[in-house]
């Protein structure tokens, strides 16, 4: 009887822990909704970067083929031609053409550290269902005997 009982408890703990591990383990159902907003996250980051992409190719398409905006790009940079007079205003910063290089994503994984917790968590189920059951007989039998 004690052998099957031992078994009973270590088959509920096996239960509770594999489902406690099914929807809050490093591989389940939170990191997976986490995983997917990680994914979208990642997506939205390509569609900018397409598009940054495409605003580049944009505008070196127009340097190689147009002159005019070859010069307003070395205006730009400072360069002048020999022939322009520079009107410079106190005060007045000009505006840099800067172009967005992107972001980096980096996934912060919280899983390593809670790792070892949650498995002790899970370990020690069968032993608290065993030790609940224990005490609860011997709470039965003292209350018998009165």
């Amino acid at each position: 009887m004690k052998i099957f009982r031992l078994i009973l408890y270590l088959s509920l703990g096996f239960i509770c822990s594999s489902l406690l591990i099914f929807l809050f383990g490093n591989r389940g159902i939170q990191e997976y909704k986490a995983l997917l907003e990680y994914r979208e996250l990642l997506e939205k980051n390509i569609q900018d970067l397409k598009a940054i992409n495409g605003k580049l190719l944009e505008d070196l398409y127009t340097l190689k083929s147009d002159p005019e905006s070859i010069a307003l790009k070395a205006r730009e940079l400072g360069y002048f031609r020999e022939d322009e007079r520079v009107i410079r205003v106190e005060g007045y910063i000009p505006l840099k053409g800067c172009y967005e290089v992107g972001k980096i994503i980096r996934k912060v994984s919280s899983a390593d550290q809670q790792s070892w917790v949650f498995n002790l968590f899970t370990l020690c189920i069968p032993i608290a269902l065993y030790l609940f059951s224990y005490i609860r007989r011997k709470n039965s039998r003292y209350g018998n005997r009165s």
